[in-house]
């Protein structure tokens, strides 16, 4: 069968996880995924146990980034070193060649955009090829014109993903699943647009082509060995509506998704279900761990675990000290010690940092919505893990706030989010295409990958 393997590729860490889809749910393309989800809602310790008919996870974890800054390529030696390291380690390790690579977008790499199209019609039933066929000829994926469906800056020239947001009928009627209604003169479409960086898209791709992957914009299977683009801002909306903390977020009224991350900070604004801002500033945890350091003389590392073994929105008594190792004593002989006042640390170092970050982004925001509308912030990434950071965002933001991380064995990891996002929405289009019976699925024991590889053709065609 198809192994496909996820990456996210941030600053700090390399998340990444390689999944084997299964025969048997390829077999029988017809079973009750909504019934076996439910009847599997509490994990039993199988790190399969919700959707054990449908793929199996060969390989999950983070790895250390090299020649990665702030989401982008500084050091092409370093960084080809480590992508084909880390592919041909994944190999070796789970015994398995890899026929798909998926790869995460985000920050400064990705532009999106709301967009409308309006359709001229008479009284035309709303099918799901005709949605397909209208869209395919209005809106490509891939390198497009600026004035094909909406203006794009020009580094942004490459579209990766189209998504429907909402559909109108004759101006009136709003739904998010027009399949079946028939509209008497127009059906308008709200899409969300989203472009890959030119620069990026050849920098971070040229080791995986080396490796043999093929690069390719309009996401299909009709060949082995390629490589597609997931925008984050998909992975965090799948990842929080698919988890069991949140009724469906479509009844909810506007919520934030931030995400603490190492070099940047990104926050993504989700409307009816569905991404509808995504902003990014570039600072992050990195800028608090270097001003704990240069303050305390101690190395990244000492600093990284002050910050996340403090609560930051606790008094701490005057006497309440920790025990630091200066980064000039390392090579001696003699092991020195200091003590520091923790409160001091955290009224002097961390607070003054994160207020900037937070005042930054929330400005960053206000440019493109008002940020009175957002009921909760929801707040993941390695950030998350800061104790009593959440009262710090309520305390800038005056919104209620919680940190978030999908209730899965093995995804339980504030910076596993969007990479169980992404794992979320290659799964869910598989099955959501065969439930419609778009594509006839047919197994070859003797070529199982080709089954696959050649049935499921295009069937992320126009979005995710």
């Amino acid at each position: 069968m198809a192994n496909v393997l996820f990456l996210d590729i941030g600053s700090r860490f390399t998340k990444y996880c390689l999944i084997q889809l299964l025969e048997n749910f390829f077999k029988n393309p017809t079973i009750n995924y909504k019934e076996e989800k439910n009847n599997n809602i509490q994990d039993n310790g199988n790190i399969n146990s919700e959707k054990n008919s449908f793929y199996e996870i060969l390989a999950l974890g983070l790895a250390d980034t090299e020649g990665i800054n702030y989401q982008r390529v500084v050091d092409y030696s370093l960084y080809e070193e480590f992508i084909t390291s880390l592919v041909n380690d994944i190999k070796k390790e789970t015994n398995k060649n890899i026929d798909i690579i998926l790869l995460s977008i985000g920050g400064p790499n990705l532009y999106s955009i709301v967009s409308n199209l309006k359709i001229e019609v008479n009284n035309q039933e709303i099918t799901h090829s005709f949605l397909d066929d209208y869209l395919s000829k209005k809106t490509k994926i891939g390198k497009i014109h600026a004035d094909t469906i909406v203006a794009l800056p020009e580094d942004f020239e490459n579209i990766i993903s189209i998504l429907p947001r909402l559909f109108i009928i004759d101006s009136v009627d709003k739904t998010y699943n027009p399949i079946g209604l028939t509209a008497k003169n127009s059906l308008e479409i709200e899409l969300f647009i989203s472009a890959i960086k030119s620069d990026h898209k050849k920098n971070i791709t040229k080791p995986f082509e080396k490796l043999g992957f093929e690069v390719n914009d309009n996401i299909n299977f009709n060949s082995k060995n390629s490589l597609f683009f997931i925008p984050n801002v998909l992975s965090y909306n799948k990842a929080i509506s698919n988890s069991n903390n949140l009724r469906k977020i479509r009844d909810l009224p506007p919520l934030a998704i931030i995400d603490l991350g190492y070099s940047i900070t990104e926050v993504v604004v989700i409307l009816e279900g569905t991404p509808y801002v995504k902003v990014y500033i570039k600072r992050g945890l990195k800028n608090i761990l270097k001003d704990i350091s240069f303050a305390l003389g101690i190395n990244l590392e000492e600093a990284d675990n002050i910050l996340l073994g403090i609560d930051i929105s606790k008094i701490h008594k005057e006497d309440e000290y920790i025990e630091i190792n200066p980064v000039f004593y390392n090579n001696s002989n003699v092991i020195q010690k200091e003590k520091v006042q923790i409160q001091s640390i955290i009224d002097t170092v961390i607070i003054p940092r994160l207020e900037e970050i937070l005042k930054l982004l929330k400005s960053a925001l206000a440019n493109s919505f008002s940020y009175s509308l957002i009921s909760n912030i929801l707040l993941i990434g390695g950030g998350a893990n800061i104790k009593g950071i959440d009262k710090l965002i309520y305390n800038t933001f005056e919104i209620r706030t919680n940190t978030f991380k999908v209730n899965k064995k093995y995804f339980d990891d504030y910076r596993l989010t969007s990479l169980y996002g992404m794992i979320e929405i290659f799964v869910d289009k598989i099955y959501q295409d065969y439930k419609r019976s778009k594509y006839e699925i047919s197994i070859v024991k003797s070529n199982k990958v080709k089954g696959i590889v050649e049935k499921i053709s295009e069937f992320f065609k126009n979005f995710f």
